[in-house]
C-alpha cells in the first residue's frame, strides 16, 4: 500500500500533486491527522488486505 509513502505519492500525483498534499497535510490543523496517518501507512507491521466485491445484473 503505497497510498502515504513519498515514492507512492509522487507515482499517483506527481511531483506537483505530491507537493500540495504534503502543503496541506502539514497545516496546523490538518498535520496532527497528517502525521497519524502517515505513520500508520508506513508502519512495517501493518499489513493491509482488501476485500473485491464483484456484482453481475441479471440479464
Amino acid at each position: 500500500m503505497t497510498l502515504m509513502s513519498p515514492r507512492g505519492m509522487l507515482r499517483d500525483e506527481g511531483f506537483w500533486g505530491t507537493i500540495i498534499i504534503i502543503r496541506n497535510g502539514l497545516q496546523k490543523e490538518n498535520r496532527a491527522m497528517f502525521k497519524k496517518m502517515f505513520s500508520f501507512f508506513n508502519h512495517p507491521d501493518v499489513k493491509l488486505d482488501y476485500i473485491a466485491v464483484c456484482s453481475k445484473k441479471p440479464s
